[in-house]
């Protein structure tokens, strides 16, 4: 094979590789969660609870970081995939009556080994349909963190450029 064709190939997997792969675009935030595994037809809880944090989030899956991986023996990703019977439920607090409530399907993991802490960031995919009240529910709540936290840094960028603007010193 021609050296400058093999190169070619080469990069055109490359950009391949490099290219996004979701189906649909995901809304960035962050929303504490508790990761826990209950054996499915009874409801008694296998292993957790395992705080963490939700990062974004699609109709289809999300995206989480957790502080640990192991519960004991209890492997958060691998025993919830080896083990059928074992579902995974992502559950956020939306007041002291309603609590979301979701069973997930741990889809990738890997380690984060910056900072002073280890943790893990997971992909899960949600076992419900996108139609579900519950994915529409935790849909609008990220959307809706991120329209405040917008208007938050808009409303600090105002404030900011008039007082730069008026001769003001920089804090």
């Amino acid at each position: 094979m021609n050296p400058k064709q093999s190169q070619k190939n080469h990069g055109d997997n490359k950009n391949v590789m490099g290219k996004e792969q979701r189906r649909v675009s995901r809304i960035t935030g962050c929303l504490s969660i508790t990761l826990i595994v209950r054996n499915g037809s009874e409801g008694s809880v296998v292993a957790g609870p395992v705080p963490g944090l939700l990062n974004d989030v699609s109709i289809y899956g999300a995206g989480l970081n957790v502080s640990q991986i192991y519960i004991g023996d209890y492997h958060l990703f691998h025993s919830s995939r080896d083990n059928p019977s074992h579902i995974l439920y992502l559950e956020a607090a939306l007041s002291d009556e309603k609590t979301l409530s979701i069973p997930v399907r741990p889809i990738w993991f890997d380690h984060v080994f910056s900072g002073e802490s280890k943790s893990f960031k997971m992909g899960v995919e949600f076992m419900i349909g996108p139609e579900d009240e519950q994915i529409i529910c935790l849909n609008k709540l990220l959307a809706q963190g991120r329209k405040e936290r917008e208007n938050w840094l808009n409303t600090l960028l105002v404030k900011w450029t008039n007082h730069t603007q008026k001769g003001g010193d920089l804090p």
